[in-house]
């Protein structure tokens, strides 16, 4: 505690470079996953190929990554962002893609029913739809596992948020396709 009380500046120091490398390193690999995970979605052998190669650098110690990069980026922090996008990419892209993979195909059929744009689609209803699964994929998958320990099915666990999106994108499906005729 001494040592902290008389270095309280260098801590500080650290810390806010820790912060900036740990937020620049998010940003990129979400930018990355989610471009690649949308991409993943649409296509089989891009997402088995995404997965592989992303699950391949999640694999690698992380000294031995950082070794690696040193005669390619240097010491400093694009060698330590560099590791940390590489080993986030895998959980990530496997979120993205299994998200926008699960909503029902009659959602963006409706969408291109009522003249939306592919990209509309994807903005106003599947990533919508997506971001539960997106945001807490890994809490699902390890919730599944643990109810199949206890004896419970899949069924009988609900996403928290999953539901109500896909009943508000009914609501506005159905108030865009006007009066029955």
């Amino acid at each position: 505690m001494k040592w902290l009380r008389n270095n309280w500046d260098q801590v500080l120091v650290a810390l806010g470079e820790h912060i900036v490398i740990s937020f620049t390193s998010l940003a990129i690999a979400f930018a990355l996953s989610l471009a690649i995970g949308i991409w993943a979605a649409r296509n089989d052998r891009v997402f088995r190929w995404s997965l592989a190669i992303s699950g391949f650098l999640y694999t690698i110690p992380t000294l031995a990554f950082l070794a690696l990069l040193i005669p390619v980026v240097g010491l400093g922090r694009t060698n330590a962002i560099i590791c940390m996008v590489a080993f986030s990419l895998m959980i990530m892209i496997r979120n993205v893609a299994t998200g926008i993979r699960e909503v029902p195909a009659r959602r963006g059929r409706c969408g291109a029913r009522h003249g939306h744009e592919p990209i509309e689609i994807l903005t106003r209803i599947e990533l919508p739809l997506a971001l539960p699964v997106i945001v807490a994929g890994t809490a699902h998958r390890n919730g599944h596992r643990d109810q199949r320990r206890r004896g419970r099915g899949l069924r009988q666990r609900r996403r928290p948020g999953n539901a109500d999106l896909q009943r508000h994108q009914q609501r506005l499906c159905a108030a865009r396709s006007g009066p029955a005729r």
